[in-house]
């Protein structure tokens, strides 16, 4: 029981995009592989987060709350380093979000899957949150954030803070 927590919590801080790839692919992988309409995993399969966005929303209103609004696509990455990216076809829960998720992350693939022109169609029957952290990516994560609220943006196009000492622009 110990061995089997201890491996969890050592893959939930692992990096995959740092793992060596292996010939011995999962059935994830093998489906990705096969181009497969429908995925069946007979056993659950962990993927990391690379990147997430909120494709129901504008660019410059990524960080909208508005969960009516939501449509995330998610990056993912498998454990031997296939890149594979994912829609949310129904809604994953409040956790996973592109304010509060770090790179990093790792999710729990399991049941079937649809899978069409290269997206994985993501549902709460077929996906759950496992969070996690990997120090480098959580660190330029967190970064990121800190800069992006720096430098936020109001719906006029104007700043809310600066980090110039130049005076506004006046048209």
């Amino acid at each position: 029981m110990y061995l089997v927590f201890y491996y969890r919590v050592k893959m939930l801080s692992s990096d995959f995009t740092k793992h060596e790839k292996s010939n011995n692919r999962n059935q994830l992988e093998k489906s990705i592989d096969q181009d497969a309409d429908l995925i069946i995993l007979n056993k659950p399969e962990m993927v990391q987060l690379t990147k997430i966005s909120n494709v129901g929303q504008p660019k410059i209103n990524q960080k909208s709350t508005n969960l009516n609004n939501r449509m995330l696509k998610l990056s993912l990455i498998t454990e031997n380093g296939i890149k594979v990216n994912a829609i949310e076809f129904d809604f994953l829960g409040k956790q996973l979000s592109v304010n509060n998720t770090p790179l990093g992350a790792k999710l729990q693939l399991s049941n079937k899957i649809n899978y069409c022109n290269g997206l994985l169609f993501l549902t709460s029957k077929n996906c759950k949150y496992l969070s996690g952290q990997v120090k480098n990516l959580y660190e330029n994560w967190l970064a990121n954030k800190n800069y992006e609220e720096f430098n936020e943006i109001d719906e006029s196009g104007t700043a809310q803070k600066s980090i110039s000492g130049a005076p506004k622009w006046k048209p």
